[in-house]
């Protein structure tokens, strides 16, 4: 794996990792209880990082076997600060359709957190054979954003979990 995409990927699963454990360690009740009437649960947001993540595994193997890909420049640099920017603010965005869809009503944390162990599993196999020849391929299409390439995908991933982690720990400590 190229360093950076190691780095990113390290940075990814460092974050995972706490919110893991508080997570096994809170009452499944507690987990699937929406603290207010229509909106997500702490398990209802971690299955929604979930499936975002899964989704965007599945889309960066279908992207592999074709290409290559214009490349990244400075308006997707220009693009993807403002999403960075978007993802840190107070504001509310709606996810899209893909993944709120289908949004089940109760979770088992055991099953949640085994499927994103998988696709964690399946993001470090696609970063392990990435070939350096195409790091600035803009080979992810985001819902609002557009095209980036791997690196920012990553940086992506991490911006929204990071996003919904402070939801899921507001939920748990309040």
């Amino acid at each position: 794996m190229e360093s950076v995409l190691e780095d990113k990927f390290k940075r990814l699963q460092d974050q995972l990792e706490p919110l893991k454990s508080m997570i096994m360690a809170t009452d499944d009740s507690r987990l699937n209880h929406s603290p207010v009437p229509g909106k997500w649960s702490a398990l209802q947001i971690m299955w929604h990082l979930q499936q975002s993540e899964y989704l965007s595994v599945n889309y960066l193997n279908k992207k592999l076997s074709g290409g290559p890909y214009p490349l990244t420049n400075s308006k997707t640099r220009a693009r993807i600060l403002l999403l960075k920017w978007a993802l840190a603010s107070p504001l509310k965005f709606q996810a899209p359709a893909a993944v709120r869809e289908n949004m089940p009503e109760i979770l088992d944390k055991n099953d949640l957190l085994t499927a994103y162990d998988n696709n964690r599993r399946d993001l470090a196999a696609i970063l392990d054979t990435f070939p350096k020849s195409r790091m600035k391929e803009a080979i992810y299409k985001h819902p609002r954003v557009g095209y980036i390439n791997i690196r920012q995908t990553l940086d992506f991933l991490y911006w929204h979990f990071i996003h919904h982690e402070k939801q899921i720990r507001s939920i748990l400590n309040s």
